[in-house]
């Protein structure tokens, strides 16, 4: 509780560095954006699935500029976002695009989770480019208000990462991302002119990446250099040939609806399933 507390502390002086806004507003703030995690069909902003992503990322990162070339995106036209320091986020519908956009850098390749929009794979891809200063290419995922719902009804009656293992795929089965996501990172990672430097997953976008990387016998071309595959608030089952940290929050009840928490992973305390530092019990970036 002591940890709670001094958290939210320093959350509040975060939000009035970076909103302008006084407290009082902040927690109204928060507990709206908590009831919006809980019922996402509800979403006040015109994108599916944004008014969750908004809590768990910090979409504030992006320029309002991007917020609209983003939203007025559609969501099954692109399956890539590009983030490269210094410059606009750029959409892109194949790895071809990705890689003319980087010009020969090398990248992170970041897998969002929840929703998933637009919106919040940029926010997550755009905290990654902030932290590291590096490009990032974000994978766009998509998922239903079913998955969604199915999530957060198993976490409520406490399925646990054990629980989940134990049942094997039916008991994960809500989760699993579908063909053409899989395919979008598939594609990426084989391509030859792909540089990745790190491979960055959060929630339910590192069971995208356990599925794709699962369905190799060794590591693909852009993956050859890499420093290894990070999770957030998730745990899950990795080939042994690439190197993996997964880290998971405390108090993140969410994970344990998908993770298998007998495999080894670091557990961060004082913290959620969120990612965003406006709000208390955030999973920091800092960690990496």
């Amino acid at each position: 509780m002591v940890n709670l507390l001094a958290e939210w502390r320093k959350c509040t002086v975060r939000c009035r560095d970076r909103l302008d806004i006084n407290a009082p507003k902040q927690s109204l703030l928060w507990c709206y954006t908590r009831a919006m995690s809980f019922l996402p069909f509800f979403s006040p902003i015109p994108t599916f699935n944004a008014g969750l992503e908004s809590y768990h990322y910090e979409t504030s990162l992006l320029a309002a500029e991007e917020h609209q070339y983003l939203l007025r995106a559609g969501r099954r036209k692109h399956h890539y976002i590009v983030l490269i320091p210094g410059k606009q986020v750029k959409l892109a519908v194949s790895p071809g695009e990705v890689i003319e956009s980087l010009e020969g850098q090398p990248a992170i390749i970041s897998v969002a989770g929840l929703g998933s929009s637009l919106l919040g794979a940029a926010a997550f891809a755009k905290s990654l480019e902030r932290h590291f200063a590096k490009p990032v290419v974000a994978v766009i995922v998509h998922y239903g208000l079913i998955n969604l719902q199915a999530g957060l009804t198993r976490a409520y009656w406490g399925l646990s990462g054990t629980k989940a293992a134990q049942g094997g795929v039916a008991a994960v089965a809500p989760y699993l991302p579908n063909a053409e996501d899989c395919e979008a990172l598939r594609l990426l990672l084989m391509d030859e002119n792909m540089v990745c430097t790190n491979l960055v997953g959060h929630s339910r976008g590192a069971l995208v990446i356990q599925k794709v990387l699962n369905e190799m016998v060794q590591a693909p071309p852009a993956l050859k250099g890499a420093s290894g595959v990070v999770t957030l608030g998730a745990v899950v089952r990795l080939p042994g040939w690439i190197h993996a940290r997964q880290l998971v929050g405390e108090y993140d009840w969410q994970a344990r609806a998908f993770s298998d928490l007998t495999i080894a992973h670091e557990s961060v305390k004082s913290s959620g399933h969120h990612l965003n530092p406006l709000f208390p019990g955030h999973l920091s970036l800092e960690l990496l």
